[in-house]
């Protein structure tokens, strides 16, 4: 089954929670027309579905006129196990939110996180990692680790950046026979990956 919030608050109160979608948007029937909140505290929020792409996630479409979503994420762990999962965020341009653990855990398909709030604003991660194939849309901002893992294959938003806190790490660690290939999402268009002290290192 699926959550679906239109209006008003969503409390975990710590327990764990596990849905084949979390659906927050403004534009499916029936139609979010109120603020909502989904205040997930020390919770464990495991989405199941496969194949669902961006949708698996999806608060896409949320503007003034159907009202405001605030995450308050906690020391929450958000895990996607089913293949080709995705995470949406589509808000107003002061409103990105802010995660804290999120995994991708299926080994095969291509697992998806997007940004479409416009204003230049990103959203925030504790800690984003990927057990197979991925793509950032868009620009993020990562506190402490984004891990990629080896014998896959990475797209980062063309003309984008990948923002690092002083202490945050790109863990991108491959073997002799598994590479991790890095690149854009458009052909000749670089990819940024930022740190505003020390170095980023990838092995």
């Amino acid at each position: 089954s699926s959550i679906r919030l239109r209006r008003g608050t969503l409390s975990t109160n710590g327990w764990n929670v596990t849905a084949s979608t979390f659906d927050a948007n403004g534009t499916t029937t029936p139609p979010a027309s109120g603020n909502r909140t989904l205040n997930l505290g020390s919770s464990v929020m495991t989405l199941t579905s496969t194949g669902a792409g961006l949708y698996t996630w999806n608060t896409f479409g949320i503007t003034g006129a159907t009202g405001i979503f605030t995450l308050n994420a906690g020391t929450s762990h958000i895990r996607f196990t089913g293949a080709g999962a995705g995470l949406c965020v589509g808000a107003p341009s002061s409103s990105a939110l802010a995660f804290n653990r999120v995994s991708f855990l299926a080994t095969t398909g291509t697992s998806q996180v997007d940004y479409n709030g416009g204003g230049g604003n990103s959203c925030s991660f504790k800690t984003l990692s990927f057990a197979s194939n991925g793509i950032i849309y868009n620009n993020h901002y990562f506190s402490d680790t984004l891990k990629f893992s080896p014998a896959y294959s990475y797209l980062l938003q063309a003309g984008g950046t990948q923002s690092f806190s002083a202490t945050g790490v790109l863990d991108a660690t491959g073997t002799c026979n598994s590479f991790i290939a890095i690149g854009s999402t458009a052909s000749g268009t670089q990819a940024v990956i930022s740190k505003p002290s020390d170095s980023i290192n990838v092995n």
